[in-house]
């Protein structure tokens, strides 16, 4: 104010030098005074001019009367419920009698909500499905890391979502569609995004805070969907040595349910409708994806997107892939046949499709890096929902993705690798877990023990005789012995198998009635069901040759053992000493030695 002992200080203030004129007398311009004009009103009030009246109408311009004339600043100090302050606004007055008209726009909050199928992590656990604790958790193998193939990273619809704020209160509720939903004019402050409904073969969401703030801008709100993963696992054991089987027709079938829609058994076995075959494969490609990696990379590198075929060569056979089809995820600038992401499907000369994502990283000197992942005899099980997917990794695991929580099925293998027993028809349950869930199948060899041994008496341990010369026919059509080259299985030496080691002893290798140091069985791996004849065409010194025995082969037993038994060669020696005369001599002394016949 005017009245202000101030004032002749304000009004000093109001001049400042600018520099000199051509005359070189000082220049001065007018800087103004500046002051606060102590009016605030909320819009909408029926007196914005009177600070005493707070009645309010539905709505109105808002009316100043008696604003001096000069330069102003409007600025808002608080936004109405779901819009975002306007930007300050400049305004000059001026001594008229014209009303004045200005306008100041206030956005509304704005978001943008997307369901993803995606996580927002690629670290997950493998569960062991088979092993539990005392307390029935399942164990952890270990860990693994995702590709970024293994989700579809589109919206997801189907989904229900609702949006609570703080108190609890419902300020928006929707089923996610093919676009992510765009919503304006919420109310600023903190809410809570859930997830009421989750379509088949994904996890629930976990609640996500959402804080709608008045920046003004678009906020983006990302709810991850992560999906099941079920993994089966075949291999046997050689020792302790782990090593995958390939070759096993597997069938995963749904799971016979009651009206309770608990699973149906008989003889404890789960039952499963063979009407409805979720997924079928044989596993392990072993070799041959392994060579198929370094045949593909070899041509990517030189050939990126234009490769069109390509041959390799695993476990003795050649095999051959061709082009069936791509996406570019995007483009760079360069070479469009490297662009920085692609999906590849490639068909391989056994019909079974091969998808391959592949990442540029950076080119150096070197030349160009990518980051590759494989999905081998990739399935898209349609039956089951739009995602689900069945594959083969690279390590020969068989993955299937999406399939729904809660769901039973049945694992059958309907055609066993040859020499191998036949596994269990087994009861999977997908579990409520984002974590890798892998079922183990073990496939012990069908083996069978061959013991040559002498006839011994009870209490009597196992003693092998070395020497025998022993073959093993199949039988005949009609189940009888023929002993000719068609029908030999395999011909041997017993005793020539080695002898069991301290190593064998501490492993559990060493069969019952048997010792450290004692000459091992010969051992048949992998027989195919059926009978056999096993015959001995030498036998050890001072035995008797054997009868045939017949056996009978069997992949549910893993472990057979036959005893081939000789008896000692029995007979009467009669030595009788006489002189020339015939007359009987006493006191003579004899040695009696045995020798091979040199006829054999």
């Amino acid at each position: 104010g005017k009245n202000s002992d101030l004032l002749r200080d304000f009004c000093r203030a109001s001049y400042r030098a600018e520099g000199e004129a051509a005359e070189g007398f000082p220049l001065y311009h007018r800087q103004g005074e500046s002051y606060i004009l102590e009016n605030t009103w909320i819009t909408g009030e029926q007196a914005p001019n009177d600070p005493f009246d707070d009645s309010m109408t539905d709505g109105q311009a808002d009316l100043l009367k008696r604003v001096p004339a000069g330069a102003y600043i409007m600025e808002e100090i608080q936004a109405p419920p779901g819009y975002v302050k306007g930007f300050p606004k400049g305004i000059t007055v001026e001594e008229t009698r014209e009303i004045l008209t200005e306008e100041m726009e206030d956005g509304k909050t704005r978001l943008l909500f997307r369901k993803i199928d995606g996580s927002d992590t690629y670290e997950y656990q493998i569960l062991d499905m088979g092993v539990r604790d005392r307390q029935g958790r399942v164990q952890t193998a270990g860990t693994a890391t995702e590709g970024k193939g293994s989700f579809g990273h589109g919206q997801l619809p189907g989904a229900g979502l609702i949006l609570c704020d703080e108190q609890g209160r419902r300020a928006a509720a929707w089923t996610t569609g093919a676009e992510p939903l765009y919503l304006e004019g919420l109310l600023q402050g903190n809410y809570v995004l859930k997830e009421e409904k989750t379509p088949e073969g994904f996890l629930t969401a976990a609640p996500v805070s959402v804080k709608i703030d008045g920046s003004g801008r678009v906020q983006v709100v990302d709810l991850f969907n992560d999906h099941t993963k079920v993994e089966f696992e075949k291999y046997t054991l050689d020792g302790q040595e782990k090593i995958p089987v390939k070759g096993a027709g597997f069938t995963l079938y749904e799971a016979m349910t009651d009206e309770k829609g608990e699973v149906m058994w008989r003889d404890e076995r789960p039952l499963c409708d063979k009407e409805r075959p979720t997924a079928a494969w044989e596993s392990g490609g072993g070799e041959k994806n392994r060579e198929f990696v370094k045949a593909f990379e070899d041509m990517y590198r030189d050939y990126g997107i234009r490769g069109r075929s390509l041959a390799w060569e695993a476990d003795g056979e050649e095999y051959r892939a061709d082009y069936v089809s791509h996406s570019q995820i995007d483009c760079p600038l360069g070479d469009p046949s490297f662009p920085a992401g692609t999906e590849l499907y490639f068909l391989d000369s056994d019909g079974r499709t091969i998808r391959i994502l592949v990442y540029e990283q950076h080119d150096n000197r070197r030349g160009r890096d990518f980051t590759y992942e494989y999905q081998f005899d990739y399935q898209k099980l349609s039956d089951v929902s739009p995602y689900a997917v069945s594959y083969e990794t690279l390590s020969g695991v068989r993955r299937l993705d999406y399939l729904p929580v809660g769901k039973a099925y049945v694992l059958v293998e309907v055609s066993p690798p040859a020499g191998y027993g036949k596994a269990e028809d087994r009861l999977i349950t997908v579990e409520n877990t984002a974590q890798i869930q892998r079922h183990r199948i073990l496939n012990q060899e069908s083996r069978i023990l061959i013991s040559k041994c002498a006839e011994r008496r009870e209490g009597e341990r196992v003693r092998e005789l070395p020497g025998a010369v022993m073959v093993l026919y199949r039988a005949g059509e009609q189940g009888e012995l023929v002993e000719d080259q068609e029908h030999m299985a395999a011909r041997w030496i017993s005793g020539e198998d080695g002898v069991y080691t301290e190593s064998d002893q501490i492993n559990g290798r060493i069969p019952a009635g048997y010792e450290t140091g004692d000459l091992r069985p010969h051992e048949l791996r992998r027989l195919p069901d059926g009978i056999y004849y096993l015959t001995e065409t030498k036998c050890p010194d001072y035995y008797t040759l054997m009868e045939p025995i017949k056996i009978i082969c069997s992949q549910r037993e893993q472990i057979q053992t036959v005893r081939a038994v000789n008896r000692p060669a029995a007979g009467e020696l009669e030595i009788l000493k006489k002189d020339g005369t015939g007359k009987l001599l006493e006191g003579a002394l004899f040695r009696l030695t045995a020798c091979r016949d040199p006829e054999g």
